[in-house]
C-alpha cells in the first residue's frame, strides 16, 4: 500500500504512478491512497484507469485531521505487508497508523535534502522514526543527511534512485506555434522552468536573472510552468520591471513543454532528486542547476550539464547568456552524454527493479 500526500503529479507522485504501473502484478497486489485529494487527470484516476486499486482520506483542510482514522480503517481492510510512503506528513501518518493497524513492514521516504526544517517537523520526524523498517532516500545526499540529522544506522537507509522513461514524443508541440500562441514570434530564446512555485524552488532567482538578461538582449524569454503557494507572489515581483516573463500556470504532463526549451533552469535553494531534470537530460535539453541535493549526483558540471551556487542571480545570468552561446557541436556533446546518462544510470526498469528486490528481501526476513 502507497501513502502519499496529494494526486497532483509531482516528482513523488509520478514514482508511485510507475511503480504501480509496472511492478510484477504476479508478485505484488497494489492499493494507493492520498492524503487530500483526488484530482481529475491526477495520480488516481490516472491509477484506475489501469485496474489500480485507489482511496483518499480527503483531508483538504486542516480541521479534517479527524479523517486521518479511515486510514486505519483501509489498512484493515486491505491487510497490506508493506505500508510504503514519500514524503514528510505521509511519512507521519503511515508510521503511526501503520504501527496501530499491525502492518508488518513499514517503510518512509527522503526525498529532499533540506538545510532547514521547522522545529515541529524535526520533532515529529525524529520521535516516529523508530516505528519505521526502512527508509528509502531517492539520493546519496539525503542518506548522509538522516544519518547527520538524525543518528540513523546507515543500514536501515536504503538509496534508489529515481528513474524516467526515456521516449521519443509525437511532434505535436511545435515550438515555433506553440511560442505564436501565447504571443511571440516564435523565434526567441527561451528558458523553461517546470514545477512547483514554492520558497524552495528559488524562482525569484530565475526572475531576477531575467531582469539583467533583459537589459543585454530583448530575445530571451522564461516561461515558467507550475503553481503553488509562492505564485501571486511573484508574478508581482516579475511585474514591477521588464524582465520577459510568462507565467503558463499548472499544466498536466508538463514534460512535454520541454521541447519548447533551450534551456531548462532550476535555480533550487534545496532539493531531492528532481525528475524534471532527469526529463530534461533525456529528452537532450542542456540543463542549469544549483548544487543542491542530488543535482551534482546528476549533473556533472560542464559535462553533462552546468551548476551554480543557489541564490545567484548575476552568477545565473551569465551561466543562461553562456549556454545559449554554445555552438550547436558544444550543445550536443553535452545533451547526448547528458541523455546517455540517463539511460545508464536513471531509467524506470533499473528503479523498479530495485523497488521490487527490496520488498522481497524485506518479506524474506534477510538483510538488505
Amino acid at each position: 500500500m502507497y501513502l502519499a500526500t496529494t494526486s497532483k503529479l509531482y516528482g513523488a507522485e509520478k514514482i508511485i504512478f510507475e511503480l504501480s504501473k509496472r511492478m510484477n502484478k504476479e508478485q505484488f497486489e497494489i492499493m494507493v491512497c492520498t492524503i487530500k485529494d483526488d484530482l481529475k487527470e491526477g495520480l488516481l484516476e490516472g491509477l484506475r484507469k489501469i485496474g489500480i486499486r485507489t482511496a483518499c482520506l480527503g483531508m483538504d483542510k486542516k480541521w479534517k485531521f479527524y479523517r486521518a482514522w479511515q486510514l486505519f480503517r483501509l489498512i484493515k481492510q486491505f491487510k497490506p505487508d508493506i505500508l510504503q510512503s514519500f514524503l514528510f506528513f505521509d511519512n507521519i501518518l503511515a508510521r503511526i497508523f501503520g504501527q496501530l493497524a499491525g502492518v508488518p513492514i513499514i517503510i518512509s521516504g527522503q526525498r529532499n535534502v533540506e538545510f532547514k526544517r521547522t522545529f515541529f517537523r524535526y520533532l515529529a520526524d525524529k520521535y516516529t522514526l523508530f516505528l519505521t523498517d526502512l527508509i528509502i532516500s531517492n539520493t546519496e545526499r539525503g542518506k548522509d543527511w538522516l544519518v547527520e540529522k538524525f543518528r540513523l544506522d546507515q543500514e536501515k537507509i536504503k538509496v534508489i534512485y529515481n528513474g524516467v522513461e526515456i521516449k521519443e514524443e509525437p511532434t505535436s508541440l511545435g515550438k515555433r506555434e506553440f511560442l505564436r500562441e501565447i504571443g511571440l514570434s516564435g523565434d526567441e530564446k527561451i528558458v523553461g522552468f517546470i514545477g512547483r512555485l514554492e520558497k524552495q524552488k528559488g524562482v525569484q532567482f530565475l526572475i531576477e536573472a531575467m531582469r539583467i538578461l533583459n537589459s543585454q538582449d530583448s530575445s530571451i524569454y522564461a516561461l515558467i510552468i507550475g503553481e503553488g503557494r509562492e505564485q501571486d507572489k511573484l508574478e508581482k515581483y516579475a511585474g514591477s520591471f521588464p524582465g520577459n516573463i510568462i507565467f503558463l500556470g499548472w499544466k498536466n504532463q508538463a514534460s512535454q513543454y520541454l521541447k519548447v526549451f533551450d534551456i531548462l533552469v532550476l535555480p533550487s535553494l534545496w532539493e531531492g532528486m528532481p525528475n524534471v531534470i532527469l526529463e530534461a537530460m533525456g529528452k537532450r535539453i542542456p540543463v542549469i542547476a544549483t548544487r543542491v541535493g542530488g543535482n551534482m549526483e546528476i549533473i556533472e558540471d560542464g559535462k553533462t550539464g552546468f551548476l551554480l551556487e543557489p541564490g545567484n542571480s548575476q552568477q545565473l545570468a551569465k551561466k543562461i547568456k553562456d549556454v545559449l552561446s554554445l555552438s550547436k557541436s558544444e550543445r550536443q556533446g553535452i545533451t547526448i552524454k547528458a541523455k546517455n546518462k540517463v539511460i545508464n544510470n536513471f531509467n524506470l526498469p533499473r528503479m523498479v527493479k530495485q523497488f521490487e528486490d527490496t520488498y522481497l528481501t524485506l518479506l524474506s526476513g534477510k538483510p538488505l
